[in-house]
């Protein structure tokens, strides 16, 4: 088949005319004439209006033969003139007239001349040498060939290999077609299967056989290598009366045939090991993989599995590891997985699954949703609960309902048992069928044809189902759970897990509520992600909008679509407009071109068609037929009339609904004739404003008209919110900064209307008249609903659009409020509010310390009492308030305000700062013994810091507390307890003559007196060791009292001495113990 030929013919007259083509043989010596199949004309007839021209296109088809010349003729015959002629003043009134008198003239004759020629292909290399490194068994190669067609036509390629043993080929594509003077890459995949030397041939095959080239192949090839994995098989923990399988892959990459033999390798005798599915691996070409299932039977034993599988061939030995800690379980299911033959889309089916508990106690179990893929399935099982008693054997009856088409994969149902933290997971699997449609319809001049479900991504139908008590009902495909107190959940074994709802995998005494929220969002979430997909840029301008351009008001225009139903499934179909469409009526009319003309002039109406009404009276849609039956293998056409009233761009959505396929929307553009109306500026600055002046800021906004025809403008704003807490969903505009569609719609908290209260208008519609010019009036009013202030976040910004959308004065004035009707007037609106904070000066880190020395208040046996400021301060130019509070035992006594110098008495509950004013607040702590007795004495090292001695005793906070932010000061009191430091921590005497006095001394340091310190020596034999405890007192640097005892050793034998040394505190349980050695000897001078 070559490219089509085109031919024009022009018309001259002023009537309108019909004709026809007609193929007449040349009769030309010298030449051929082409046969009857061999010419195409793709318009043979037609009709041909008054000073216009249509276009023919004339397709040839050569015959398999030498090359050689071809003629043939074309006719142009005019079929049917009219009786009656129009002058040509009177064009504008031209009609088409059916009466002619019967005879056909032939006008025109076209002589085709068409030479064929002997196809030139090209292969680039013709011939390929591969070296013997590239070429290894099991790995495939890839080389890049060129095929070229140096001829003037078109060429049909297909290759085929000869035979060969040592390599297999395969190109990618394996046949194409090249245009003249074209050429074309593929990809020679080669994969060797024996080693040796070979020589091959791929023919290359043009047009069925007018030429045949060949492409030679030569090299040789070496051997592979043999692999098992994975290395160790792990099954982890496993429960009892379970068969976990899991799957060895083992690949030969030699250039021969192997067996293996597989054999186990016990490591423990008593252990009960498992069983291969299959003892021997064949492998039959170099590349195969075979794959075997592994199964532990764990029926009997618990513990740890290990064992090794030992494969030999010959004498090449590999390994496999096995491992599995199996653990004993109480329940378990029958079967792990389920498998359909067939499934059908919202067909329910069902099966049985038994469910065994091997224990010797009641367990309660519940079948909880889908895990995996849960939005293909609908699963419902009965019961969903129970309560198996001991050895008890329960089958339950499991109902699916699919509702994606495709294949189940990573599909589970759980089912949990009480005290188990991991459910049972019963998988199903199979693949479901549905219908498939095809919709073509013609586009900008160019035929559509769109499958439907899209096999590139299928549409999941997002719905929930929750499982309840059997006597529940609700209207709703989502049941709340009734509350129940937590005490029943014990107890009531008649109804089980009533309100346990899934959380993490296991059963928990809470309320379903939270859950049951989650899963909302959740599923709306993923229902706003279907509806952002599906009306992205790309598909919205792609293929599924059916364009009215350019079209006149009040005139009716139809485009068709046909719908295909290529599948052996009978279904039913409907067709409606969004929900922008108010209402329908039922109308009588005999077609659809003239049903709007009709129905808005007020003539009679003899058929029955639906006929849907926008809004805004502006646009009128007809669909024809709106709903039926779609039988198999059949097809039917929908026809889609529009009516526009008044110019202005217009967008809307017709669903077709094919049985439970997932909606098909087809876009509505419509275009007519939209006048130059614009904005004096495309953004609206307030400035900054602060949040405790209430007054509202303005800003002024003209609208020009520069046409001549009076418009009506409906204005609206869209805010976008600094915080969305608490607020409704809605639909929101977003611009997309492209001319031509210039906003979307998606879903988010906080938009539209609702927002008005932030930015206003003072009229909503505006009136313009032909070249004039309108002021409109927008008013910022800041709301402290609005503002959510974080001391991190003091300056709130607004942002926000209005839109004005356009209409001609002959329609009414209204919009929908959902949607986009015409490219809007557009403006951006910013604003933002600053939150004033009071500041805290003298406090690093908003803490203030008090810090007590507990050995002072011991020793003077008094209330200490300490107080320290706090500074605020006001550095905005704004008046501020806040409340102030603080918690014992702590006290603010008074304030200072530093601008008006006077201080205030308690009660203080207020501060009241103007504008860089400062305030100073006092604040106290009181300490007492009594407040100390819980402290011990505890030894200090010397070379510690104070802050190591120092201990928390209390704390609290000052809050401050404005109106949006809250400040908080800690407030900390650290006692510095009693310490006692001793040098040396032992006496070692060493050897001293019998009755000689050796004599060593004991410092003492601590904060305080002596008097709170007792010294006591423990010593079996008393003369031996002696204590001084008349001490000699003297200061330190270190410790407020230092005190120095002198101990002697005076030894009466020639044997090892040892005492210790007692130092106790009144305020301390602890007993510092220094213990003393020393060993008498005789003197033996």
């Amino acid at each position: 088949m070559h490219s089509p030929l085109d031919v024009i013919g022009f018309s001259l007259s002023f009537v309108h005319l019909r004709y026809h083509w007609e193929i007449q043989k040349a009769n030309i010596p010298g030449t051929l004439d082409l046969p009857e199949n061999g010419v195409k004309i793709l318009q043979p007839s037609g009709n041909l209006l008054a000073q216009s021209f249509e276009t023919v296109s004339i397709c040839f088809t050569t015959p398999n033969s030498s090359p050689s010349q071809y003629r043939t003729i074309l006719v142009l015959f005019i079929d049917e003139l009219p009786r009656k002629c129009i002058e040509i003043e009177d064009r504008e009134h031209l009609k088409e007239f059916n009466e002619s008198d019967g005879q056909s003239i032939k006008v025109a004759m076209i002589e085709v001349w068409l030479e064929c020629i002997k196809p030139n292909v090209i292969i680039n290399p013709f011939m390929i040498d591969l070296p013997t490194e590239l070429l290894q068994c099991g790995i495939i190669e890839e080389i890049k060939v060129e095929f070229i067609n140096n001829s003037p036509g078109g060429v049909s390629i297909e290759l085929k290999q000869s035979p060969c043993n040592h390599i297999k080929t395969y190109c990618m594509p394996n046949s194409f077609n090249l245009d003249k003077f074209a050429s074309n890459q593929c990809a020679l995949f080669i994969e060797p299967i024996n080693i040796g030397y070979f020589t091959c041939i791929i023919k290359c095959i043009v047009n069925g056989g007018d030429e045949i080239v060949d492409l030679s192949l030569s090299g040789k090839c070496s051997s592979g290598s043999s692999i098992i994995s994975p290395p160790s098989l792990d099954f982890g923990i496993t429960k009892q009366f379970t068969k976990p399988v899991n799957e060895i892959n083992i690949q030969n990459s030699f250039s021969n045939e192997l067996t293996w033999k597989l054999e186990e390798i016990e490591y423990k005798k008593d252990e009960k090991l498992t069983t291969l599915s299959a003892n021997q691996g064949h492998f039959c070409h170099s590349g195969c993989c075979v794959y075997g299932n592994y199964e532990f039977d764990l029926t009997y034993d618990v513990g740890i599995k290990c064992l090794l599988l030992e494969w030999s061939q010959g004498n090449n030995l590999m390994y496999t590891s096995v491992l599995a800690d199996v653990l004993p379980t109480d329940v378990s299911l029958e079967m792990i997985s389920y498998t359909f033959d067939k499934l059908y889309l919202n067909v329910e089916a069902p099966f049985k699954v038994t469910v065994c508990n091997h224990g010797a106690i009641p367990t309660k179990i519940f079948w909880g949703h889908p895990l995996g893929n849960q939005h293909h399935l609908l699963v419902l099982c009965e019961p969903n609960k129970s309560t198996l008693m001991a050895g008890e054997h329960k089958q339950f009856q499991i109902s699916v309902l699919p509702i994606f088409e495709g294949k189940l994969e990573d599909f589970y149902v759980p089912c949990f048992v009480e005290q188990q933290n991991f459910p049972l997971l019963l998988q199903i699997e199979g693949k479901v069928e549905n219908i498939r449609v095809l919709f073509k319809w013609q586009n900008t001049g160019t035929e559509i044809e769109v499958p439907w479900p899209s096999p590139e991504s299928q549409l999941p139908i997002a719905c929930s189902l929750s499982f309840c008590d059997s006597s529940s009902t609700s209207s709703t495909n989502t049941v709340r759970v009734q509350e129940v107190e937590e005490s029943s959940l014990h107890t009531d074994t008649s109804e089980p897990y009533v309100n346990w709802p899934i959380v993490g995998g296991k059963y928990t005494p809470c309320m379903a509520d939270s859950v049951l929220e989650s899963d909302n969002k959740q599923m709306i979430m993923e229902r706003i992600n279907n509806i952002t997909s599906d009306t992205n840029k790309n598909d919205f301008s792609n293929y599924r909008v059916l364009s009215f351009l350019d079209i006149p008001s009040k005139q009716a225009i139809s485009q068709n679509i046909l719908i295909v139903n290529d599948t052996g499934i009978k279904t039913n179909f409907n067709c409606k407009l969004n929900e922008f469409v108010s209402n329908y009526s039922s109308v009588k009319t005999d077609d659809v071109l003239t049903t709007l003309q009709k129905k808005v002039f007020g003539l009679p109406i003899t058929d029955e068609l639906f006929l849907y009404t926008d809004k805004r009276k502006g646009l009128l849609i007809t669909v024809k037929p709106d709903s039926g039956i779609l039988p198999a293998h059949d097809q039917f056409t929908l026809e889609i009339a529009v009516y526009v009233l008044a110019w202005g761009y217009y967008v809307d959505v017709i669903t077709i609904q094919i049985g439970l396929l997932p909606p098909f929307d087809v876009y509505i553009d419509v275009l007519c004739n939209t006048p130059p109306v614009s904005l004096s500026k495309d953004k609206i600055s307030f400035g900054s404003l602060h949040y405790l002046e209430y007054e509202n800021k303005n800003e002024i906004l003209h609208v020009l008209n520069n046409s001549c025809v009076t418009v009506l403008i409906s204005w609206q704003l869209f805010v976008e919110f600094p915080s969305l807490n608490n607020m409704p969903f809605s639909l929101s505009l977003i611009d997309n900064y492209d001319g031509d569609i210039p906003f979307s719609l998606s879903l988010m908290p906080g938009v539209g209307n609702f927002c008005s209260e932030i930015f206003q208008i003072n009229n909503f519609f505006t009136r313009l008249e032909p070249w004039s010019k309108e002021a409109v009036e927008i008013i910022f009013n800041p709301k402290k609903n609005y503002v959510n202030a974080t001391f991190e976040n003091l300056h709130i910004p607004f942002k926000g659009h209005i839109l004005g959308h356009v209409y001609s004065d002959e329609t009414y004035c209204c919009y929908r409020q959902m949607g986009i009707d015409l490219k809007p007037l557009k403006a951006s609106i910013e604003a933002s509010v600053i939150v004033p904070k009071i500041s805290i000066l003298n406090l690093e880190n908003l803490k203030l310390i008090f810090e007590c020395d507990a050995s002072n208040i011991i020793e003077n046996n008094k209330l200490q009492i300490m107080a320290k400021t706090v500074v605020v301060s006001n550095r905005t130019d704004v008046q501020l308030e806040t409340n102030v509070s603080i918690t014992e035992p702590f006290y603010i006594t008074s304030a200072f305000y530093s601008a008006t110098q006077r201080k205030v008495a308690i009660p203080f509950t207020k501060v009241s700062l103007n504008p860089k004013e400062t305030c100073e607040i006092e604040v106290e702590c009181k300490v007492t013994d009594e407040m100390l007795n819980c402290f011990f004495t505890k030894e200090l090292d010397k070379n510690s810091s104070k802050l190591e001695a120092m201990v928390l005793f209390e704390s609290g906070k000052i809050i401050f507390s404005q109106t949006l932010l809250t400040q908080e000061v800690v407030i900390e009191l650290w006692i510095n307890k009693p310490t006692i430091s001793l040098s040396p921590n032992f006496f070692d005497f060493g050897s001293v003559p019998i009755n000689e006095t050796k004599q060593e001394y004991l410092f003492i340091e601590s904060t305080i007196d002596i008097k709170h310190i007792t010294v006591e020596l423990d010593c079996d034999i008393k003369s031996i060791f002696l204590l001084n405890k008349k001490s000699k007192i003297y200061n330190s640097d270190s410790m407020d009292h230092t005190f120095i005892l002198s101990i002697s050793f005076t030894p009466r034998d020639t044997i090892n001495y040892n005492a210790t040394v007692l130092i106790k505190t009144h305020f301390s349980q602890n007993i510092w113990k220094i213990p003393l050695f020393g060993t008498g000897e005789w003197d033996m001078f």
